[in-house]
């Protein structure tokens, strides 16, 4: 008569790959998992169950203590877990799946938030060749909203890069069945990092989801800071110098000036003597027309109290010029010159006129208040309904391929280290079996194919040999070439407006429009202007996926050379028995966080760095003047300096962990998914080491013949590997 086995700790059937679950307890482990200890000793079943763990004093299991025994062990789950065709836990919401859940709920949420923001400005404000004025009004207020619009923006743009990058990694990881695909054919792919080599590898509708997430990044970041905009107002105006008799209606002054000229002085007249006119002070009147573009303010008469030299009221005039370099030099006084940087002389600036108030000349006429004709401003914040349009349809690309991702990828997939070390120690793969101490070095240089026992010489590796020499030098050389080429565009902005100390870049304004910082090559029309200003965002969002993937490759290894000294259990994206969740990738949240942090603020600077420079300038009398109207892209000095400094840290932060160094108990492997393979072929008898904390080291049961022993993970207890002694791993001689 046949006789069936059961489990001694739920009297269910025991199949072949259970044996150990029952009857071979584990040789390691401690009370936490296994609860030996407070089991009195008795008499013996058979000689499966008297195994008792080399690290506890653990007692012989006993049937008066069935209870007790039953208790500590493994729960009940982890053999139901045991199937690796089922399904059904993958489809339970752990793991990746959370994280691009999360990543979808970011995307509709910002999506939503732009169709919101688009039906707003449709319905309360009328949409004109594509433009809607979303306020028209004080200058700072426009000031004020379009710093935190655009802090919005970026911080919305990063959480959708970032989410796009997590989806990418999560579509782009190869499944068991592709790596063994791959191994079959000697070569390797990714595991745990974003990886373009595993697009040979997957299926073409995950390559094509992974391409419209790339792609769809390109139009959102070149023109997602523009869709909203403000434009600056700008009054040109007159300034006479008149002396008080000026201001009486019987006031008589020279008619032999143009006709335009001679109708301001008529209105001018006529609003001082109707008391239209506002009493400033010089040193009010200096702030006042010490700006660029002056919005508050038109015409002004500068009173003097001189003697009279002439039968006129009127001493002298002069009309703002707003190409000048310095255009409202005149409130320094007659010593100074409207163009200083092309004569190579002092720069008129506020502060220094303020200084010199109480002497103030101007036409050699020395001033004692000034009587300004004010108006309202007309700065206006705008809303570009086509560009946000785009926006929300690469916006909405990203969520439906999100949300397509944790509907369809249903198949389990090797995103994490710990997910392949997990696969590969439930069912071993025989292409890299006798090559237990492969490196990431020794695969690239197809070494794997030798099957050769190798002698351990422990060395401790620089973080730098996680990434490859490619991914290095492509990261590093773009992040260098940006900057350098920042610092020579901010060297030639600088030479330009002939300003080189940080003070006086600071006073010119952060990312603020000067008529002198203007880019003289830029196109015209709202949108080619506006994918020349984004430029560097696009660039920046390229330069923040590489370093992403630099740091994943390097934080891997970390995670990974940590099991040669801990003991730890697996982090997986669907966990079973004592494995852990994991909602993070590969970047632990002490590094994804500061990186998501700095790259939101590069691309606030960048934004502020270079942007539309869109002035409305009106003449005189109060009408539009597009012949002075600027429509161009603006640069500030000062911005370009912050971001080219928080760029060369971050380069710098980079390199520095670079020079790190990894634990020397256990192979580097990068990410390859054959030397991860290599060192993941058990013992026979520990098959159930998946489910287990696992530390990777010497096994017991090397071959007394060849003295040739095996490294691997292990829920049995393993030692550091001799020094200079040969390992291979050769199948059946580590049990």
């Amino acid at each position: 008569m046949a006789w069936q086995q059961y489990s001694p700790y739920s009297w269910t059937p025991l199949t072949g790959n259970d044996g150990d679950l029952g009857l071979n307890p584990p040789r390691y482990e401690d009370n936490a998992y296994h609860g030996y200890s407070g089991v009195d000793p008795g008499w013996q079943i058979d000689d499966a169950y008297s195994r008792r763990s080399t690290v506890s004093s653990a007692p012989l299991w006993q049937p008066d203590n069935y209870s007790t025994y039953q208790s500590s062990l493994i729960e009940p789950e982890i053999r139901e877990s045991v199937d690796y065709g089922q399904k059904r836990r993958w489809h339970r919401l752990s793991g990746w799946k959370v994280g691009v859940i999360v990543c979808a709920a970011t995307a509709v949420t910002v999506c939503l938030l732009n169709i919101a923001l688009t039906v707003w400005a449709v319905i309360n404000h009328q949409v004109i060749d594509g433009l809607s004025y979303l306020y028209t009004g004080d200058c700072q207020e426009v000031a004020k909203m379009s710093l935190w619009i655009h802090l919005g923006i970026n911080a919305m743009s990063t959480l959708l890069l970032s989410a796009s990058n997590y989806t990418m990694q999560v579509i782009s990881s190869p499944t068991r069945k592709e790596v063994n695909k791959a191994h079959a054919k000697l070569r390797w792919l990714d595991i745990g990092i974003p990886s373009t080599r595993n697009l040979r590898a997957i299926s073409w509708a995950r390559i094509t989801m992974w391409a419209i997430l790339a792609l769809s990044s390109i139009p959102l970041h070149l023109m997602y800071n523009t869709a909203v905009f403000s434009t600056l107002s700008a009054n040109s105006y007159n300034y006479f110098v008149v002396n008080e008799d000026f201001l009486v209606p019987s006031a008589t002054y020279d008619t032999s000036n143009d006709s335009t000229t001679l109708s301001v002085f008529n209105t001018m007249h006529e609003l001082v003597v109707q008391g239209n006119l506002t009493n400033y002070t010089s040193t009010k009147c200096m702030d006042t027309y010490g700006v660029n573009f002056v919005s508050t303010a038109r015409n002004v008469l500068l009173v003097t109290r001189d003697t009279k030299t002439s039968n006129s009221t009127v001493l002298g005039s002069n009309i703002w010029e707003s190409r000048a370099q310095i255009p409202y030099w005149w409130i320094c006084g007659d010593a100074w010159d409207n163009y200083p940087y092309l004569y190579k002389t002092a720069v008129c600036t506020p502060s220094i006129a303020k200084a010199a108030a109480s002497d103030w000349t101007v036409s050699k006429h020395h001033i004692s208040y000034c009587m300004v004709e004010q108006v309202e401003e007309k700065c206006r914040l705008s809303f570009s309904f086509v560009i946000m349009l785009v926006v929300i349809g690469v916006n909405a690309s990203k969520a439906c391929i999100m949300i397509l991702t944790v509907w369809k990828l249903n198949e389990p997939t090797l995103v994490t280290i710990g997910d392949a070390v997990s696969s590969f120690l439930r069912d071993p793969d025989p292409t890299t079996e006798g090559i237990c101490l492969s490196t990431k070095l020794d695969i690239q240089k197809k070494r794997w194919k030798l099957q050769t026992a190798s002698p351990w010489t422990p060395k401790k590796q620089f973080w730098f040999r996680a990434a490859s020499v490619k991914r290095w030098l492509t990261c590093n050389l773009l992040c260098i070439g940006v900057i350098g080429l920042g610092g020579y565009l901010l060297f030639q902005g600088m030479l330009s407006i002939n300003i080189y100390d940080i003070k006086s870049l600071w006073d010119l304004g952060f990312g603020t429009v000067n008529t002198n910082s203007v880019v003289g090559v830029a196109p015209t029309g709202l949108i080619p202007t506006t994918l020349f200003a984004n430029l560097p965002q696009g660039i920046l969002s390229f330069l923040y996926l590489t370093y992403n993937g630099l740091f994943s490759c390097m934080l891997g290894a970390h995670e990974w050379s940590r099991f040669a000294r801990f003991r730890k259990s697996l982090r997986v994206t669907a966990p079973e028995g004592s494995q852990r969740s994991t909602y993070y990738l590969q970047l632990p949240y002490t590094y994804a966080l500061p990186l998501l942090l700095m790259s939101g603020c590069l691309h606030w600077l960048m934004s502020q760095s270079l942007f539309l420079a869109l002035v409305t300038v009106y003449d005189e009398s109060g009408e539009r003047d597009e012949s002075n109207s600027i429509s161009t892209v603006g640069y500030s000095c000062i911005a370009i300096f912050c971001a080219l400094i928080l760029g060369s840290l971050a380069v710098l932060g980079g390199i520095a962990n670079g020079f790190r160094k990894y634990d020397d108990g256990i192979p580097l492997v990068g990410s390859c998914s054959a030397a991860i393979s290599a060192a993941c072929h058990r013992p026979s008898k520990d098959s159930m080491a998946y489910l287990k904390p696992v530390k990777w080291g010497a096994v017991e049961g090397m071959d007394g013949s060849s003295g040739i022993g095996h490294c691997c993970f292990s829920s049995f207890e393993v030692e550091r590997p001799a020094n200079h002694c040969l390992y291979a791993g050769a199948k059946g001689k580590a049990d």
